[in-house]
């Protein structure tokens, strides 16, 4: 299951390159809801009556596509989808970065966490909190390692 709570990203080759690179991650594009949703709190309602998160056996992918501000957006947001979906504690979380929109991102995800690689490398950034996400970006132009840095961010 892929979730995206903010909705794909606004503009079209964005919402398919972020589509193929969650396709590469393992993600099953069958099974989607892009939203988007009014706020964090109806995302939250709508996933908490989801029986397949309860059930899962596979992990579900969360694709966050706002990043401004980090803090809130991100953060804030991570951390009251887990409060009330304690499954999706076990999702793999991720970050679609588009420069053009939020161009001081990933500025701004080195200064609050940790980025463990430079943006063409597929980074993984953890947050305050430790929790970590896979960072992907509209400049990025080859899928072929998002599976190697979601194989790693299981890993951990």
């Amino acid at each position: 299951m892929v979730l995206y709570p903010y909705g794909l990203p606004p503009r079209a080759e964005h919402a398919e390159l972020c589509s193929r690179f969650i396709v590469e991650a393992g993600g099953d594009i069958s099974r989607v809801i892009d939203g988007p949703f009014p706020s964090i709190e109806r995302f939250i309602a709508l996933a908490e009556r989801l029986p397949v998160l309860k059930s899962e056996t596979q992990r579900a992918i969360v694709v966050l596509t706002r990043t401004n501000p980090v803090a809130i957006t991100v953060v804030a947001a991570r951390r009251r989808i887990q409060a009330s979906v304690p499954a999706l504690a076990r999702a793999v979380w991720v970050l679609f970065v588009d420069p053009v929109e939020d161009p001081f991102c990933f500025d701004t995800l080195r200064n609050l966490g940790t980025l463990d690689a430079e943006e063409v490398e597929v980074p993984i950034w953890r947050d305050p909190d430790g929790h970590e996400y896979v960072v992907l970006s509209s400049e990025f132009e080859s899928t072929t390692r998002v599976r190697t840095a979601v194989r790693v961010l299981l890993d951990d």
